[in-house]
């Protein structure tokens, strides 16, 4: 049973702790970029993102991820502390985030999807697909191991963004083998091929050879990694650690969970690991005395910097 106000009063605890505690606001973003269609609100638009930053830099105490866990440790932490963070490694990370954030001096964590380099992630594929399948076929049927899924127009306008979000939720659950031959049915209907949208391994390393910028680890095949068993789990996690230390010959310390999706075995996995912190996706404050393995953080809208800077108020110390 959910109490009434409920949800109201968390958030008014999150907000009273941000104010009267020692702690930092870690940020999130995905891409920095201003495509055509952005069903997902993934992308935060490069001028906005300018004015995010600059309001950061006004108003706050922009640090590393790994340098605000220290000072909170040592009780050092300065007050208006924020941290940036970027989840998947997108090309624009480079090419439209790095030279914003070096505009600024602000540093940023990007944590990155190994098994993906160079290419395009699935969900960025289907968009593309739904897109091209013009016009709207009359049902659609498709069929990966004993997964099925089906679909028939309503004859609305949001045909199209409902066909995107079933197949969505659908492909989600399934596994990577799977997945891949149902997007394979789909091709054969729209007849497409996608772009490349993410970083390849040449600029993932010119990325992290940046001074501003540390690199984290985000699993092979980004997985909902609780639905796996065990032994997959600790495969993705250390194998996306030991290919990016390959990658920038240094130590990767940081982690960031696919979709905010994990369990006690997942947690316990990345600890094994050998990271010194990982990333969720909840929402609050982190505090001293945060798990370092379940960090929470905010994430980011497309804001412009006066309606961002009014969230910021709520959230930072007076």
């Amino acid at each position: 049973m959910k109490l009434p106000g409920w949800k109201t009063l968390r958030q008014t605890g999150r907000w009273l702790r941000s104010r009267l505690s020692g702690g930092a606001l870690i940020l999130g973003y995905h891409r920095i970029d201003a495509p055509a269609s952005d069903p997902f609100e993934m992308c935060v638009a490069p001028a906005h993102f300018a004015q995010q930053l600059a309001v950061l830099r006004r108003v706050a105490h922009p640090l590393s991820l790994a340098d605000a866990l220290q000072r909170m440790q040592q009780n050092t932490l300065p007050r208006r502390a924020v941290v940036v963070t970027f989840d998947d490694g997108y090309l624009d990370n480079l090419t439209n985030a790095l030279p914003l954030l070096a505009a600024q001096d602000i540093p940023a964590a990007v944590f990155i999807t190994t098994g993906s380099l160079g290419g395009t992630f699935w969900w960025d594929e289907l968009t593309a697909l739904v897109e091209r399948l013009n016009p709207l076929p009359q049902s659609i049927a498709l069929r990966a191991g004993a997964a099925q899924f089906e679909w028939h127009p309503a004859a609305d306008a949001s045909d199209r963004a409902r066909l995107l979000n079933g197949l969505y939720r659908w492909l989600l659950a399934l596994g990577e083998d799977e997945r891949r031959a149902a997007l394979a049915q789909l091709n054969d209907r729209a007849n497409t091929s996608g772009s490349r949208l993410l970083m390849t391994r040449e600029e993932v390393a010119a990325l992290a050879a940046n001074r501003l910028i540390d690199i984290g680890a985000h699993t092979v095949s980004h997985p909902l990694l609780s639905r796996l068993p065990a032994e997959e789990q600790r495969r993705e996690i250390h194998e996306s650690k030991r290919a990016l230390e390959s990658l920038i010959g240094s130590t990767i310390a940081g982690f960031s969970y696919p979709n905010g999706d994990y369990s006690a075995v997942t947690r316990a996995a990345v600890r094994d690991a050998g990271f010194a912190f990982a990333c969720t996706s909840r929402t609050d404050v982190a505090l001293p005395a945060s798990d370092r393995w379940t960090l929470p953080r905010f994430w980011i809208p497309d804001w412009d910097g006066e309606r961002f800077a009014r969230w910021l108020s709520r959230w930072l110390p007076g």
